[in-house]
């Protein structure tokens, strides 16, 4: 609004100017038409100076606004890969304290049998000092050994030994009771026997 009312009073001050001029050609003697096209010109002028104001203006009005900025997308978020978590010392702890035993087992399990203490074989009906050592070289130093036996084995050993008189065929018999620690029924078989033999032979 006040800017249309500057124009309308610049457009005044042009008429008012063209005016004086006219007044001026008047007094100075020039035509009437003169006037008349002055008046002409102003009014044109004016007119122009309207028209542009308003395609300006218009112009102005009817540029677009600017679009509104653009949404921020949403970042898809990457899953981090968590540490596990360490084992508390307490617990690994009681895990080799569990583990040891395994471990100590084994390691009884993996040791060498030790050897059974050598028994007096001399207990033996027809065995002496002389047949015990002879049997003890060939690896026999137990009852338990001399039980399972038999009485042509006994006999190759003492033959490669050199002796053909002892006769074991009552040993492993012998042998047995007394790896199961029946001396009794031990004594009364040997009661019967003689260097190794049944009296009945």
């Amino acid at each position: 609004m006040l800017f249309t009312a500057n124009i309308i009073f610049k457009e005044f001050a042009m008429g008012r100017t063209a005016y004086s001029n006219v007044q001026a050609s008047q007094a100075s003697g020039a035509p009437w038409w003169l006037f008349g096209l002055l008046v002409v010109i102003a009014l044109a002028a004016v007119v122009i100076s309207w028209m542009m104001r308003q395609k300006q203006q218009s112009a102005s009005e009817s540029v677009p606004a600017a679009p509104p900025p653009p949404e921020p997308v949403a970042m898809r978020s990457t899953p981090v890969a968590v540490a596990p978590e360490p084992e508390p010392a307490a617990e690994i702890a009681q895990a080799a304290e569990d583990t040891a035993p395994v471990e100590e087992a084994a390691e009884e399990s993996s040791a060498p049998e030790a050897p059974a203490e050598p028994d007096n074989l001399t207990r033996i009906e027809g065995i002496g000092p002389k047949i015990s050592s002879w049997l003890n070289d060939a690896g026999i130093t137990t009852f338990a050994q001399l039980a399972e036996m038999t009485p042509e084995q006994i006999a190759e050993i003492l033959q490669n030994a050199g002796h053909r008189i002892a006769n074991p065929a009552t040993w492993p018999e012998q042998a047995k009771l007394a790896a199961a620690g029946d001396w009794e029924t031990l004594a009364a078989l040997q009661d019967n026997l003689h260097g190794g033999r049944r009296l009945a032979d």
